[in-house]
């Protein structure tokens, strides 16, 4: 006889229904908690037969890897040493003369890739073309001997404290054994790169206050410039590691700075570029702003100083503009999204040590090298140089031993390359 709550004395009626609405209530709610799990099993399932697939077909790649690598060692022996040799470049490099055929004035020689565990994001080169310093997101600054092909040093933590993700390195000019690079940190890191040894973590309450994106030294005093999103830009004593002027920007961070050489009349200026469109000039001896220089329509990345009396900033705009320090007038406007592609951000741009060629890192994978600054009534493009499968955010210069130009490129891939010029 099935139930029937008339069948109850009319005294427990309203209790019984009262019972009946809260179980019902609760059948219902564990009803759609057992559904959800169902639901979160058959995900799992799903996300484990994948994983399953996923490491059945590196197991595979794992294998043909280690078939090749025997056999690569069967060939030719691998032997460690210090300091670790540089991994042989990523194909074969082009040889000058099928480059001169095809039009092309540099060739890759080298391609590092995965040297770092990030983004490489900045690279410099020595005055005397010796050593290449990279540094990356990943906290490190790798210091490699050209001459020898080799990774001479590491430099990341010292006395247990890391390195906070770096964002540009450079060589002082005046101090041939020191370098510098800065942080997302909120620090500077001053290092003799010939021990090792970190000389200044430069910071705190006189410092920065916010990430350190920018860095150049200047080539006849002991002082060096840094750029911050903290809407400034310092100047340092860095053989001492004290702070002697803040120069302040209008609420946007600030992403470059270069000095404009040690001819007298220029000594004590230093450029910026800045997040809002504009480039500025101080006399860093009193903070006063000298000139203020615009033409771009997006965020500066890169600056650079040439000694034939050139400025050169490129933009998220896509564009570089070229200045004639004697009337900061454009000299130039280059036009990368024509030149490249209309999706192409200019990132840090780099004049040749003769001044007579620019290079530009680009958004879109690839290296644009412009030529005739100091030959030609108006530079025109010479290369593109591709490649990469990321953004390359930076480029520097050098000199080989035959006199030729040398270039290095840093990219979010990971990887470095470097291009010689054919002669």
């Amino acid at each position: 006889m099935p139930f029937k709550i008339e069948n109850i004395p009319d005294s427990l009626k309203e209790e019984t229904q009262e019972h009946l609405s809260r179980s019902m209530h609760f059948f219902n709610k564990v009803n759609k908690e057992f559904q959800k799990l169902q639901e979160q099993l058959q995900q799992v399932t799903q996300e484990r037969d994948a994983l399953r697939q996923q490491n059945n077909s590196l197991q595979q790649q794992l294998k043909q890897l280690e078939r090749a690598s025997s056999e690569q060692m069967a060939v030719k022996p691998v032997v460690l040493s210090q300091p670790t040799v540089l991994p042989a470049p990523t194909g074969a490099p082009a040889k000058p003369s099928m480059a001169l055929e095809r039009g092309e004035r540099f060739v890759m020689d080298r391609h590092h890739s995965n040297l770092h565990k990030a983004p490489v994001h900045s690279v410099a080169m020595s005055e005397d073309s010796s050593k290449v310093v990279t540094a990356s997101w990943d906290a490190t600054v790798h210091v490699f001997d050209l001459n020898k092909q080799a990774l001479d040093k590491t430099l990341r933590k010292q006395n247990s404290e890391p390195m906070g993700g770096l964002y540009s390195v450079a060589f002082a000019k005046t101090a041939p054994d020191i370098l510098g690079c800065t942080s997302v940190d909120k620090h500077v890191y001053l290092w003799n790169y010939q021990t090792g040894t970190q000389q200044f973590k430069l910071g705190g309450e006189k410092g920065h206050q916010d990430e350190v994106n920018g860095i150049d030294f200047h080539e006849g005093q002991q002082v060096m410039a840094t750029a911050s999103d903290d809407f400034s830009a310092i100047i340092w004593d860095f053989a001492e590691g004290i702070p002697l002027r803040t120069l302040p920007h209008p609420g946007k961070p600030v992403y470059g700075v270069t000095f404009l050489g040690k001819d007298p009349e220029r000594q004590y200026f230093v450029s910026t570029c800045c997040f809002d469109q504009k480039t500025r000039v101080f006399d860093m001896r009193d903070k006063k702003v000298v000139v203020t220089l615009g033409g771009h329509t997006d965020d500066i990345i890169g600056i650079d100083y040439s000694s034939h009396g050139i400025l050169a900033t490129g933009s998220d705009d896509g564009t570089i503009l070229v200045y004639d320090i004697k009337t900061w007038k454009v000299l130039h406007k280059l036009d990368c999204k024509v030149d490249m592609s209309a999706e192409t951000e200019v990132k840090r741009v780099g004049f040749s040590r003769d001044g007579d060629m620019l290079a530009a890192a680009c958004s879109t994978g690839s290296v644009v090298v412009y030529s005739g600054f100091t030959t030609a009534e108006k530079p025109k493009m010479l290369q593109k140089l591709s490649g990469h499968t990321d953004c390359v955010f930076d480029v520097a210069w050098g000199v080989a031993p035959n006199g030729s130009r040398l270039l290095v490129s840093a990219s979010h891939d990971k990887s470095v390359r470097y291009w010689k010029e054919v002669v």
